[in-house]
């Protein structure tokens, strides 16, 4: 359990930072990945239990929102669901497949700048063509390819905290 916290932990706090600081220098055409939710994508789907999922997007929520400096709960409360909704489906998919994972990171990524979007449409009114053609698609790309390298990290993640509790099982 304190390996699980302990490796999410830091890859949320990592990708938390290098999404806050590093990528506003290295952004194309005007847009960065959001890694953080396509970390808990990732996990959500590599791991498959949603209580992990939910508490991991949760997490990686408050990060994003104590970093974006705005609403606190608004990143919070998509990353709970977007965790939930994930991991719920993991049981009936074969999860170690990249073109699952880069599937449900393109649908689950329109969903949460969808969300976004309406949030931002609450505050000003914007034109919801130009937010899905400038915005949402492009995000979306990013984040599709950016999930098989993460995909990959969180397999890798996955067999450590595996190998964890199997070796703490034998004592």
């Amino acid at each position: 359990m304190k390996t699980k916290i302990f490796y999410v932990g830091i890859c949320l706090a990592v990708l938390t930072v290098i999404q806050s600081s590093i990528l506003n220098y290295i952004k194309i055409f005007g847009i960065k990945p959001n890694l953080v939710a396509v970390f808990v994508i990732c996990y959500s789907l590599i791991r498959g239990n949603m209580v992990e999922g939910a508490a991991t997007g949760l997490f990686a929520g408050l990060l994003q929102d104590m970093v974006s400096g705005k609403v606190i709960g608004l990143y919070s409360l998509i990353g709970m669901f977007l965790g939930l909704a994930l991991s719920s489906v993991n049981r009936r998919l074969y999860r170690d497949n990249v073109i699952v994972t880069v599937f449900f990171t393109i649908v689950a990524t329109l969903c949460y700048e969808t969300l976004f979007a309406f949030y931002v449409y609450l505050k000003q009114p914007f034109n919801p063509v130009e937010a899905i053609l400038y915005r949402i698609l492009p995000i979306t790309a990013y984040n599709s390819v950016v999930s098989i390298l993460f995909h990959i990290i969180c397999s890798r993640i996955n067999v450590r905290i595996e190998n964890s509790v199997k070796s703490a099982r034998k004592f």
